[in-house]
């Protein structure tokens, strides 16, 4: 009782957290304007290329359902602005596991077919892969929303548990595609060589980094990279740096009026002010990376048996 005490007390401390809810209030206008632009993007999608072209009426309906929501926020975030700034990180999480749903409902069921633009390329097949597993569309998720890491340390491993689980469905429809096999290990082995350099010599000659045994090995040890890295570790990092770097601009007393105009600059723009603390990001990236595709190397075999079997 005494453990649930203390997290009610500290979930009240955050919910009414001052700096965080006017934090929030801040960006309540940079939210309506993504969330309309997602409605118009995936609303397009859904009718036009799913129901229409696609012939699949049924599932653009069911799918519609993240339109749906995104329409809800929208009317939230401007009839409600104070309930969305005190439960804005909630808010998104609950988008980006439906967003997450519905791009995985598009790929299995075959309502995009974004695996038939690899035309025999392990780029475009990469590609492809991010775009329906769905890492890189959390990633542009997390990234617009910006919470605060602290946060996201603990619903991003909860946003990845739903494509890890139907990562096998998923190399079942990039399997099927004619002529993908090649691409697809061209690409393995070339993400084992990149990240081979990151690893420890011991580690590297292991027999954990040898070809896997099939296509859907290579095909699962490839989207799960895909999600814990790009969608999980990838946006971690990031925002970490970015809040430190704003951290260090309050603390030497800038005035209010310049943190703000400081904030709103690209990211890239601010890095080319502080080369080696850019060097030092780009290699944390690339670490984490190699420690992230060595863990789905050595550790995924034994995680794929509990994954649903192929129907």
């Amino acid at each position: 009782m005494a453990n649930w005490a203390k997290l009610g007390a500290r979930l009240r401390a955050w919910r009414d957290d001052s700096r965080r809810t006017e934090a929030n209030r801040a960006r309540a206008a940079g939210d309506i304007a993504g969330f309309q632009g997602a409605v118009l993007l995936h609303g397009s999608l859904l009718l036009f290329k799913v129901a229409w072209l696609g012939g699949q009426p049924g599932l653009a309906l069911r799918c519609s359902a993240y339109v749906l929501l995104c329409l809800a926020v929208v009317l939230l975030v401007r009839r409600h602005p104070e309930l969305h700034a005190r439960y804005r990180e909630l808010i998104g999480t609950v988008c980006g596991a439906t967003l997450a749903w519905m791009m995985l409902q598009l790929t299995v069921h075959r309502g995009l077919d974004l695996f038939k633009l690899h035309r025999g390329s392990s780029l475009a097949l990469l590609g492809a892969l991010l775009l329906s597993s769905p890492a890189a569309w959390l990633f542009m998720n997390i990234m617009f929303g910006q919470s605060p890491t602290a946060f996201l340390r603990f619903s991003l491993p909860l946003l990845a548990l739903q494509p890890l689980w139907q990562s096998k469905r998923v190399c079942q429809c990039l399997l099927e595609e004619a002529g993908v096999q090649a691409p697809l290990r061209t690409l393995y082995d070339a993400l084992d060589a990149v990240h081979c350099i990151a690893l420890p010599a011991p580690l590297i000659y292991s027999p954990a980094t040898a070809p896997p045994p099939n296509d859907l090995a290579a095909c699962l040890a490839i989207d799960w990279w895909a999600v814990a890295f790009v969608a999980v570790v990838l946006p971690l990092t990031l925002l970490a740096h970015m809040e430190k770097g704003r951290a260090r601009q309050q603390a030497v007393g800038w005035p209010q009026q310049q943190q703000q105009q400081q904030q709103h600059h690209h990211y890239h723009h601010h890095q080319e002010q502080q080369p080696g603390s850019t060097r030092e990001l780009l290699l944390c990236i690339y670490l984490y990376s190699g420690l992230v595709w060595l863990l789905t190397v050595q550790l995924g075999p034994l995680v794929w048996r509990l994954l649903p079997p192929l129907a």
